[in-house]
């Protein structure tokens, strides 16, 4: 069966590779008519945002040049540090840009750090471990065959333990002791090592568009009628991680990814605005992942799951560190298709936060309004917070109005006003 469903694989590979060549051709021709580029050079660059300025430049760890970009006040205290990491698909850092321009304006006293991924870059070069082999196996789109991967050796850099230890090596080249924490997606689950690991470096921690502390394996098997939580193995497959973007963004099918309310406040971006890249980012740059890219987000998934990642999260459960999650309102809404958007619920049947938040759809699979519960959501201006359950971990948890999983580009005025308000009740002296 397992030989069966490699050559299933291989087949129909080879069937949708060529479609996928063609919609990586089209997407960056686009993004050159919009001026952008799908690929970074190896050159650091300064730029601006809004007015506000942004500076690249290595730092060094393991004999490979680490990405940081940094706007702000440079001489900003602790409390006025923070420090990010973006995640995947599209450039991990560039995820960011927009969410730091309305920060440093809603509080100019910040010094905002951007860090990449660490290794996760177009042109890294992978050094598999000679004994190191893979931890969890691929499965097939769409009939969700297993594909045995136990003897695919993999590049151990990509495990979220070991970028963790270098994030945190980053940081004491930079020599941030402690700052505020923000982490989106994949670098969400580096941060939560990062901090479980040493929490006296966090005096706050945002968390956006990240599982939290309950997640049931069996709910692998819904896929791909309902996807709950990221899909690492259908991801570990290259080809695949590519359909499944092209899927969800342009087809809409399994699920949805974006927020329709973001997609109809781009619709007529003008060329220059923020509103331009931010679109030009999320439905062109997505669908144009370098193959480098593809690989290593593949490497990554040989080496950790949903479960994996919760049961590892213990220690930052455990620590003291206050935590704020951020997440799209329209996570698991119905979208005009009758699909579900996204794949992270905070409420309904497959509740992925059941021991912090109060469920907004009590017995719904989705967003349903004739099971919305009222009197659970606080109005904060430009985003929303959802009633937290009396022994909840978490501080406190945001909705962002208008986005999905990726609330950072699509609401990041949003985002950035939830972190501040979070960032500041978090100072201390």
């Amino acid at each position: 069966m397992r030989l069966l469903n490699k050559a299933s694989s291989l087949i129909l590979g080879l069937m949708i590779r060529p479609l996928m060549l063609l919609v990586q051709l089209y997407a960056r021709f686009v993004c050159r008519f919009r001026g952008a580029s799908t690929t970074r050079s190896n050159e650091y660059r300064d730029f601006s945002i809004e007015g506000l300025h942004f500076r690249e430049y290595p730092v060094d760890v393991d004999n490979f040049a680490h990405r940081v970009t940094e706007a702000g006040n440079a001489t900003a205290a602790k409390n006025n540090t923070v420090v990010l990491m973006g995640g995947i698909p599209t450039d991990a850092s560039e995820t960011f840009y927009w969410l730091v321009s309305k920060l440093c304006r809603l509080n100019p006293d910040l010094r905002c750090i951007i860090v990449q991924i660490p290794f996760v870059e177009s042109d890294t070069r992978l050094v598999l471990s000679e004994t190191l082999k893979a931890r969890y196996s691929g499965r097939l789109f769409p009939f969700n065959g297993e594909v045995d991967l136990s003897e695919e050796s993999v590049d151990p850099r990509f495990d979220h333990h070991n970028q963790a230890i270098t994030a945190e090596r980053i940081l004491e080249q930079l020599g941030v002791s402690q700052a505020h924490f923000v982490g989106h997606d994949r670098g969400a689950v580096v941060f939560d090592y990062l901090i479980g690991s040493n929490p006296n470096r966090a005096l706050s921690y945002s968390r956006g568009s990240q599982l939290w502390d309950h997640y049931d394996d069996a709910w692998s098997a819904l896929a791909p009628k309902l996807i709950v939580g990221p899909p690492h193995r259908q991801m570990v497959i290259p080809w695949q991680c590519q359909f499944l973007f092209f899927a969800v963004i342009r087809l809409k099918r399994p699920i949805g990814l974006l927020s329709p309310g973001f997609v109809a406040s781009v619709a007529k971006a003008s060329r220059g605005t923020e509103s331009y890249d931010r679109k030009t980012h999320l439905l062109y740059k997505a669908l144009a992942i370098p193959k480098q890219i593809q690989v290593i987000i593949g490497q990554t998934m040989m080496q950790t799951d949903s479960t994996d990642e919760i049961k590892s999260r213990e220690p930052l459960l455990q620590s003291n560190v206050p935590i704020m999650q951020f997440q799209g309102e329209d996570e698991f809404a119905i979208n005009a298709k009758g699909t579900l958007i996204s794949d992270q619920p905070y409420f309904g049947r497959y509740n992925l936060y059941a021991n912090d938040v109060c469920d907004l759809y009590p017995g719904s699979v989705g967003q349903d309004p004739l099971n919305k519960a009222y009197g659970l959501i606080q109005e904060c201006g430009s985003y929303r917070s959802l009633k937290l359950k009396q022994k909840a971990r978490l501080s406190r948890f945001c909705l962002i109005p208008n986005a999905a999983h990726f609330n950072v580009v699509e609401n990041p005025l949003a985002c950035a006003a939830a972190i501040n308000d979070f960032v500041l009740d978090n100072a201390v002296n």
